[in-house]
């Protein structure tokens, strides 16, 4: 079965693309479809939700350009539906924040962003408290959160970047007997005139 091949960054141009991805699950969703063709009902497996919740979710990605549709597969009488992202990671278009449409876009940036935060730290939350509960298991993984300002030049900039997006595709390799791990992360441009420090 030949996939057609995918390009390994997606830039978010339209205001609709921002919508699609202002919904954390929807979030979640491309994230899920972003590791290869997937089904409806292996997202919902891996995202612990009900499959018929999430075809409304998956026609908006669909519509937006940012999941496709990669290939059909026949199993014990039917045809499964596999979809695919249309790239393994997304760039934000900066001119996104321009014209007519910039305070749609910021407030729609903001809300994903906000919403995915608020999502890591209940996640996070719920470790802690798990811990509290079961200190003997809860002792023996490690939960790292740090946030930091830093300098780096720029000729070493696409090392960084790229050893970052290598860490990501090494990191999301599931394993059904894994450890459920979680992960938020944010590398960008800080403004010029913002001082170093936490």
């Amino acid at each position: 079965m030949r996939l057609m091949k995918r390009a390994s960054v997606l830039t978010v141009r339209t205001l609709g693309q921002v919508r699609a991805l202002a919904d954390p699950l929807r979030a979640q969703m491309f994230a899920a479809f972003a590791h290869g063709p997937r089904t409806t009902k292996h997202v919902a497996d891996a995202l612990g939700a009900s499959p018929t919740k999430l075809y409304r979710h998956l026609a908006i990605l669909e519509r937006a350009g940012l999941v496709r549709r990669a290939h059909t597969k026949r199993k014990r009488g039917t045809v499964e539906q596999y979809f695919v992202a249309a790239a393994r990671r997304l760039a934000v278009d900066p001119t996104l924040f321009q014209g007519a449409e910039r305070d749609e876009t910021l407030a729609r940036f903001r809300m994903s962003i906000g919403k995915w935060m608020d999502a890591a730290a209940n996640e996070m939350l719920q470790t802690v408290q798990h811990r509290a509960r079961c200190r003997d298991r809860g002792s023996r993984l490690k939960m790292v959160v740090s946030r930091f300002a830093t300098r780096i030049p720029e000729t070493r900039l696409p090392k960084v970047t790229k050893q970052l997006e290598e860490w990501m595709v090494d990191a999301r390799q599931s394993s059904r007997k894994g450890v459920a791990y979680g992960c938020f992360l944010c590398f960008y441009p800080l403004q010029p005139d913002r001082d170093d420090g936490d």
